[in-house]
This record gives C-alpha cells, sequence and structure tokens, in this order.
C-alpha cells in the first residue's frame, strides 16, 4: 500500500469513528430528553413520526394539539417543540421567503442601517409576511426512530420486572377485550400476590406500558398495535412456543 493510499484510508477512518461518535453524542441527547421531561414520552413519539414528513408550524401545532388533548402534560405544543429543537431532535427549516428576510436584515445590521421599509400608494406601510418554514426531524432522530426505541424499553423493561410478566400480561389482555379505566384495572390488578410484597400497583404497569407504546390514556386506557404485539410475545414466552 502506498503512503498516499495509506493516509487517505486513515482519514477515512478517523472521519467515520468520528462521526460515529457524533451520532452516539446526538442520540444520547434526544435520550436525556424524554428523562428531563418525563410524562411526554407520546407527544415527543408521536411529533416525531409526524415530523418524518417536514410539517409547517401551524400544521405541526394541529397535530400537537390533538395529542396533548388527550396527554396529561404540563407543557405548551410550543414548549415541547423548543425542548426538542435543543435537543437536536427537531430543526426548522426557513422557506426561501425567511431566508430572504433574514438575509436583508443581516446587510442592513452589518452596514449599520435600518431595515428598507415598503410603503404603499396611499402611504402606508407594508407589512409582508414570509412563506412559513417547516419543522423537520434531524438526521439523529431518524436514526433514534429506525432503532424502535419503543422496542428496546419493552425489552429492557420485560428482563428487568420478570417476575412481572404475568402482571403485564394480564394488563393488555384485559386492554385486548375492551378498554378500561383505572378504577376496573386497579381493582383486577392490585390485589395479585405476586404485588403485595413489596407493594406494586396498577398505576406502575400502566405508567411503564405507556413509555413503551403499548397502551394510551384518553379517558380510559386502550390498548395500541403495538400492545397487541407485545402480548403475543408475552403469551409465547410464557407458554413457552
Amino acid at each position: 500500500m502506498s503512503e498516499e493510499v495509506r493516509e487517505k484510508a486513515e482519514a477515512t477512518s478517523a472521519m467515520t469513528t468520528d462521526a460515529l461518535a457524533d451520532e452516539m453524542v446526538a442520540q444520547a441527547r434526544i435520550r436525556e430528553m424524554f428523562a428531563i421531561v418525563p410524562g411526554n414520552q407520546k407527544v415527543f413519539m408521536d411529533t416525531m413520526e409526524a415530523c418524518r414528513t417536514p410539517q409547517t408550524p401551524e400544521r405541526l401545532d394541529e397535530l400537537m394539539g390533538t395529542i396533548l388533548a388527550t396527554n396529561r402534560s404540563v407543557f405548551a405544543a410550543s414548549e415541547l417543540r423548543s425542548i426538542m429543537e435543543c435537543h437536536g431532535a427537531l430543526r426548522y427549516e426557513p422557506s426561501e421567503e425567511e431566508r430572504k428576510f433574514q438575509e436583508r436584515a443581516r446587510v442592513a445590521a452589518e452596514a449599520g442601517e435600518e431595515e428598507p421599509v415598503e410603503i404603499d400608494a396611499d402611504g402606508y406601510l407594508v407589512i409582508r409576511i414570509p412563506e412559513p418554514g417547516k419543522w423537520a426531524l434531524t438526521g439523529a432522530a431518524v436514526s433514534f426512530l429506525d432503532g424502535d426505541p419503543l422496542g428496546a424499553y419493552a425489552e429492557g423493561l420485560f428482563a428487568e420486572d420478570a417476575r412481572y410478566l404475568g402482571v403485564y400480561r394480564r394488563l393488555l389482555a384485559m386492554l385486548s377485550e375492551a378498554p378500561r379505566d383505572r378504577e376496573t384495572i386497579s381493582l383486577a390488578i392490585d390485589p395479585l400476590p405476586e404485588l403485595q410484597i413489596p407493594r406494586v400497583y396498577a398505576g406502575y404497569f400502566t405508567g411503564e406500558m405507556e413509555k413503551a407504546g403499548a397502551v394510551v390514556w384518553d379517558d380510559v386506557w386502550q390498548i395500541t398495535e403495538r400492545g397487541r404485539r407485545l402480548l403475543d410475545q408475552l403469551t409465547m414466552v410464557m407458554e413457552g412456543k
């Protein structure tokens, strides 16, 4: 191998290693986002999935508003979007008109001048609102979603809570039959012998299944398609199939 080829190979390897390190850091920031704002996992996940196709601010407000209507979050859509942007999950892509406005403002500021204004024939100031840009996923967020984080969470949860697999199965089986309110679930789950020492309540299991994307709250607890798949997996494991 010539010296030139060897140097190029080393440079390429270094770039690949640096890119991998950057990707790991970026995904760690996204995971941190879920940890520092607990209870908003569904909002974050559904918003990121929606932004696989770039969304205008107005459309994203509508989508997030729909999600928040059945979520117990204390945050507004704009606050959660800001958190997602700060943690590298979303990025705002300005429209061409917005870029032109920004460039004019930059040039005027550097020249120490005021931005040019437009006056109509009657002498009134013309206010032009540029076409909005769109919110889109970052590359790190795409990789994060493609890695099936909810599936990984459920896998880790079931490994850690192996003694409670039967409880998770019972909960998901109940919800697969029909949506249930909290009282009905508590009456069925709380008396189970395995939950007496140490004392664990139904709310723990619904909360963990919600984090795993297996159930959702909409005035009652409901199972999702992911939850049905997890129920099938639990059944196969527990029945030795």
